[in-house]
């Protein structure tokens, strides 16, 4: 970081000719730990402007892309595998339950995770879950939720241009192959479902986390399952983007690192021996 910033307007040529590797690093910088270093002194919260214009301007896995042949082989073999899915002809959770689950268990904040025992996809995930999203909640339930900063969820303005989507049912946000958007969980097709509540979580940061969630809406699925890239997610980094201060579970895998639905799954902690 001291570096980048040492020789800024160097770098800034550079990649002003195309430099795409100098523009990779860059975002790849974007992480937890890079963000509590920057603010914790005040070099980086000079610099931090900075560094958030490069990071939104840039964005190596659309067009001219580091990796491309890879990022886009998974795109067509996510894709097609996952138009594959025969979840309908097995038995599944009845749209009953999952309404109950949705009116009366479910809060803000909730992390779901659920498997699709037809999805082909699902063959590919390591563990038991396959999908994890992030429940947002009905505006009744966001009421009184306040931000960190002190002002109210509800108006700030990336809710308010997701309420009529919120009032009409589609409260959770999930990310999948066409984009992160909000979803109505009874029009799932599933086998299992659980509800994890981070009932430890600091309450005075829910807001954020539920303001970080909506962010997404309408982003691009990140076919490259990396968490170092926060501008794009897979459906299990929502809860790793937007829960910050939680450590959770992640391996490395194929050069980068991924988080995986049972990496969220593990943090309701061990499994009980006498639970049949």
């Amino acid at each position: 970081l001291e570096f980048l910033d040492k020789y800024k307007d160097r770098l800034d040529a550079m990649e002003v000719d195309g430099s795409l590797y100098l523009q990779a690093l860059r975002q790849r910088l974007e992480t937890h730990l890079s963000e509590d270093i920057r603010e914790s002194a005040t070099l980086w919260g000079r610099i931090k402007g900075h560094f958030k214009k490069y990071f939104t301007k840039f964005d190596i896995r659309q067009h001219k892309r580091l990796n491309w042949t890879e990022y886009y082989l998974s795109k067509v073999f996510g894709n097609l595998a996952g138009s594959l899915n025969v979840q309908k002809l097995m038995h599944s959770i009845s749209k009953e339950e999952l309404e109950r689950v949705k009116a009366e268990v479910l809060q803000p904040g909730d992390v779901i995770v659920e498997k699709t025992a037809g999805a082909i996809t699902d063959k590919f995930i390591p563990g038991h879950f396959g999908h994890v999203a992030v429940y947002i909640g009905r505006p009744e339930q966001l009421e009184g939720i306040l931000l960190s900063d002190g002002t109210a969820l509800l108006d700030h303005p990336i809710v308010q241009a997701q309420i009529s989507e919120l009032e009409n049912g589609a409260t959770t946000m999930e990310a999948v192959r066409p984009g992160t958007r909000l979803e109505d969980i009874t029009h799932w097709t599933i086998t299992d479902l659980a509800v994890l509540r981070p009932s430890s979580y600091p309450k005075k940061y829910l807001g954020d986390v539920i303001l970080k969630s909506l962010s997404y809406a309408g982003t691009k699925y990140d076919f490259n399952f990396d968490v170092n890239t926060e501008s794009i997610v897979v459906c299990s980094e929502l809860p790793y983007q937007t829960f910050r201060g939680i450590t959770f579970r992640i391996a490395q895998k194929a050069g980068r690192w991924t988080i995986s639905p049972d990496d969220v799954a593990v943090l309701a902690g061990p499994q009980e021996e006498d639970v049949p």
